[in-house]
Protein backbone atom coordinates (compact mmCIF):
# COMPACT_ATOMS: atom_id res chain seq x y z
CA UNK A 1 0.00 0.00 0.00
CA UNK A 2 2.57 2.57 0.53
CA UNK A 3 4.94 1.48 -1.90
CA UNK A 4 1.75 1.77 -4.49
CA UNK A 5 1.32 5.19 -2.90
CA UNK A 6 4.70 6.56 -3.58
CA UNK A 7 4.52 4.94 -7.10
CA UNK A 8 1.20 7.25 -7.95
CA UNK A 9 2.75 10.39 -6.38
CA UNK A 10 6.52 9.67 -8.17
CA UNK A 11 4.36 9.14 -11.36
CA UNK A 12 1.78 12.43 -10.57
CA UNK A 13 5.54 14.46 -10.34
CA UNK A 14 6.95 13.02 -13.54
CA UNK A 15 3.57 13.63 -15.37
CA UNK A 16 3.39 17.20 -14.40
CA UNK A 17 6.84 18.42 -14.33
CA UNK A 18 7.18 16.40 -18.31
CA UNK A 19 3.86 18.17 -19.11
CA UNK A 20 4.71 21.92 -17.57
CA UNK A 21 8.18 21.36 -19.25
CA UNK A 22 6.64 20.85 -22.26
CA UNK A 23 4.24 23.86 -22.22
CA UNK A 24 6.50 26.18 -21.26
CA UNK A 25 8.94 25.35 -23.69
CA UNK A 26 6.02 25.51 -26.33
CA UNK A 27 5.41 29.15 -25.35
CA UNK A 28 8.75 30.22 -25.85
CA UNK A 29 8.58 27.98 -29.13
CA UNK A 30 5.83 29.98 -30.25
CA UNK A 31 6.87 33.23 -29.88
CA UNK A 32 9.45 32.67 -32.11
CA UNK A 33 7.24 32.10 -34.74
CA UNK A 34 7.29 28.53 -34.61
CA UNK A 35 3.47 27.43 -35.08
CA UNK A 36 3.48 23.91 -36.19
CA UNK A 37 6.79 22.45 -33.45
CA UNK A 38 4.21 24.62 -30.71
CA UNK A 39 0.69 23.14 -31.87
CA UNK A 40 2.79 19.90 -31.65
CA UNK A 41 4.16 20.45 -28.41
CA UNK A 42 0.32 21.66 -26.71
CA UNK A 43 -0.95 18.03 -28.40
CA UNK A 44 1.76 16.23 -26.27
CA UNK A 45 0.66 18.41 -23.41
CA UNK A 46 -2.36 17.90 -23.26
CA UNK A 47 -2.97 14.45 -23.45
CA UNK A 48 -0.06 14.16 -20.30
CA UNK A 49 -2.65 17.01 -18.09
CA UNK A 50 -5.57 14.82 -18.79
CA UNK A 51 -3.97 11.67 -17.37
CA UNK A 52 -1.97 13.73 -14.51
CA UNK A 53 -5.23 15.74 -13.63
CA UNK A 54 -7.78 13.25 -13.65
CA UNK A 55 -5.16 10.97 -11.11
CA UNK A 56 -5.13 13.62 -8.99
CA UNK A 57 -8.61 14.72 -8.65
CA UNK A 58 -9.52 11.07 -8.09
CA UNK A 59 -9.88 10.40 -4.26
CA UNK A 60 -8.57 14.25 -3.90
CA UNK A 61 -10.09 14.60 -0.21
CA UNK A 62 -8.67 10.95 0.94
CA UNK A 63 -5.16 12.26 0.10
CA UNK A 64 -4.94 15.95 -0.36
CA UNK A 65 -0.70 15.01 -0.66
CA UNK A 66 -1.64 14.65 -4.39
CA UNK A 67 -2.18 18.05 -4.81
CA UNK A 68 1.13 19.48 -3.44
CA UNK A 69 3.35 16.49 -5.65
CA UNK A 70 1.35 17.91 -8.60
CA UNK A 71 1.95 21.78 -7.54
CA UNK A 72 5.32 20.56 -6.85
CA UNK A 73 5.49 18.84 -10.57
CA UNK A 74 4.18 22.08 -12.08
CA UNK A 75 7.44 24.37 -10.46
CA UNK A 76 9.44 21.66 -11.37
CA UNK A 77 8.69 22.00 -14.85
CA UNK A 78 8.52 25.29 -15.36
CA UNK A 79 11.90 25.83 -14.56
CA UNK A 80 13.18 22.89 -16.64
CA UNK A 81 11.08 24.43 -19.40
CA UNK A 82 12.93 27.58 -19.33
CA UNK A 83 16.58 25.73 -18.71
CA UNK A 84 15.62 23.32 -22.01
CA UNK A 85 14.83 26.63 -23.85
CA UNK A 86 18.06 28.64 -22.72
CA UNK A 87 20.22 25.32 -23.76
CA UNK A 88 18.70 25.23 -27.22
CA UNK A 89 18.48 28.96 -27.61
CA UNK A 90 16.29 29.97 -30.90
CA UNK A 91 16.10 32.93 -32.04
CA UNK A 92 18.10 35.86 -32.75
CA UNK A 93 19.13 38.65 -31.09
CA UNK A 94 19.97 42.54 -31.56
CA UNK A 95 22.62 43.79 -29.48
CA UNK A 96 23.86 46.90 -29.52
CA UNK A 97 27.33 48.44 -27.92
CA UNK A 98 27.54 51.76 -27.62
CA UNK A 99 31.25 52.72 -26.96
CA UNK A 100 34.44 54.86 -27.93
CA UNK A 101 34.60 55.94 -31.47
CA UNK A 102 38.03 54.49 -32.58
CA UNK A 103 37.90 51.19 -30.34
CA UNK A 104 34.11 51.07 -32.15
CA UNK A 105 35.49 51.04 -35.58
CA UNK A 106 38.34 48.57 -34.77
CA UNK A 107 35.89 46.26 -32.73
CA UNK A 108 33.17 46.50 -35.02
CA UNK A 109 36.20 45.12 -37.65
CA UNK A 110 36.79 42.15 -35.07
CA UNK A 111 33.23 41.44 -35.12
CA UNK A 112 32.84 41.07 -38.51
CA UNK A 113 35.80 38.62 -38.99
CA UNK A 114 34.08 36.39 -36.52
CA UNK A 115 31.03 36.18 -38.99
CA UNK A 116 28.88 38.86 -37.03
CA UNK A 117 26.61 41.09 -38.63
CA UNK A 118 27.24 44.80 -37.67
CA UNK A 119 26.13 48.29 -38.81
CA UNK A 120 28.46 51.12 -37.42
CA UNK A 121 26.71 54.64 -36.55
CA UNK A 122 28.03 57.70 -34.84
CA UNK A 123 26.18 59.09 -31.92
CA UNK A 124 26.94 61.62 -29.42
CA UNK A 125 27.14 60.98 -26.12
CA UNK A 126 26.96 63.27 -22.72
CA UNK A 127 30.47 64.81 -23.31
CA UNK A 128 32.45 63.07 -26.38
CA UNK A 129 31.24 61.17 -30.00
CA UNK A 130 30.42 57.47 -29.33
CA UNK A 131 30.55 54.59 -31.85
CA UNK A 132 27.19 52.62 -31.97
CA UNK A 133 27.35 48.71 -32.79
CA UNK A 134 23.95 47.35 -33.69
CA UNK A 135 25.10 43.69 -34.10
CA UNK A 136 22.67 40.95 -35.41
CA UNK A 137 23.38 37.48 -33.44
CA UNK A 138 21.80 33.94 -33.44
CA UNK A 139 20.77 33.63 -29.20
CA UNK A 140 23.48 31.07 -29.13
CA UNK A 141 25.90 33.91 -29.59
CA UNK A 142 25.20 36.41 -27.48
CA UNK A 143 27.06 35.55 -24.85
CA UNK A 144 30.23 35.42 -27.01
CA UNK A 145 29.69 39.06 -28.67
CA UNK A 146 28.99 40.59 -25.02
CA UNK A 147 31.97 38.88 -24.22
CA UNK A 148 34.06 40.07 -27.27
CA UNK A 149 32.66 44.20 -26.69
CA UNK A 150 33.31 44.26 -22.85
CA UNK A 151 36.55 42.33 -23.61
CA UNK A 152 37.83 45.25 -26.11
CA UNK A 153 35.75 47.98 -24.75
CA UNK A 154 35.45 47.27 -20.63
CA UNK A 155 33.74 51.01 -20.37
CA UNK A 156 31.00 50.20 -23.37
CA UNK A 157 27.03 49.92 -22.65
CA UNK A 158 25.42 46.72 -24.22
CA UNK A 159 22.55 45.84 -24.74
CA UNK A 160 20.90 43.06 -26.02
CA UNK A 161 16.95 42.34 -27.03
CA UNK A 162 15.21 39.37 -28.58
CA UNK A 163 14.27 39.58 -32.51
CA UNK A 164 11.30 38.31 -33.45
CA UNK A 165 11.78 39.36 -37.72
CA UNK A 166 14.55 39.87 -39.50
CA UNK A 167 13.98 40.98 -43.49
CA UNK A 168 17.52 41.28 -45.72
CA UNK A 169 20.94 42.05 -44.15
CA UNK A 170 23.70 39.96 -43.55
CA UNK A 171 22.24 37.16 -40.82
CA UNK A 172 19.05 35.60 -42.61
Amino acid sequence: MVISRLALYFFILMAKTIETTLGTFRLIVVADGKKVLGAFLLFLASIIWVIAASTVVIGIMDDPIKVVVYALGNGIGSYLGNVLEEKIALGKNSITAICDVEKGTKLAAILREKGFGVTEVVGTGKEIPRKILYIMAKRKSKNKVISIVKKFDDSAVVMAEAVTSIDGGYIK
